[in-house]
């Protein structure tokens, strides 16, 4: 019994905890815009994401090789996050008569589909950036027709080579997007 309780102790004290570090967004820039759909019930669509980016794990590219940060994560999966951006600065917005989540059984007028294209932090040498691009689509619910199209791309120096370099530059990327989006889409 003895032994056992040594061979545990060395287990267990010899084990190193890392702390993971979890980041959100921060808070969403408020838009408002006047829009031509100021009468329309808009419906956000849950966001998309290509590859592995709609999981928790923050991504970095370094000479060609995609990883992730082993201590520092997304509070929640980034679809979440960023679906969570984008009900928010709408809401707020003004520039619908409603706005409503994906699962809403309310009726509505236009469909808004976004997919994250990119979502990385790319390193080359001593510098870096934040590489950010939204695929974004504006439907009409009744006829299925696309009314608007685009694509945001957004590219920000990263300071500190870090995960949380990184999020900094990332929380500026989505607040210009969000304002993009806004001003550009409705």
């Amino acid at each position: 019994m003895k032994r056992l309780t040594i061979i545990l102790t060395l287990l267990l004290g010899g084990c190193s905890v890392h702390n993971i570090n979890s980041y959100d967004l921060g808070t969403s820039s408020i838009v408002t815009a006047p829009s031509r759909y100021e009468y329309k019930v808009l419906k956000v669509e849950f966001p998309s994401a290509l590859d592995a980016l709609g999981s928790s794990r923050i991504y970095y590219k370094r000479d060609g090789i995609t990883s992730y940060y082993l201590y520092s994560s997304w509070e929640q999966s980034l679809n979440r996050l960023i679906y969570s951006k984008l009900i928010k600065s709408l809401e707020s917005s003004g520039s619908f008569k409603s706005v409503v989540g994906y699962s809403s059984y309310a009726k509505a007028d236009l469909v808004l589909e976004t997919q994250i294209l990119d979502f990385y932090h790319i390193v080359k040498g001593d510098e870096s950036y934040a590489d950010i691009k939204f695929s974004v689509k504006l439907i009409d619910e009744s006829s299925g027709k696309i009314l608007k199209d685009k694509i945001y791309s957004y590219n920000i120096k990263v300071k500190e080579l870090n995960a949380k370099g990184f999020i900094i530059a990332a929380q500026k990327a989505v607040n210009m997007f969000l304002e993009d989006l806004s001003s550009s889409l409705f």
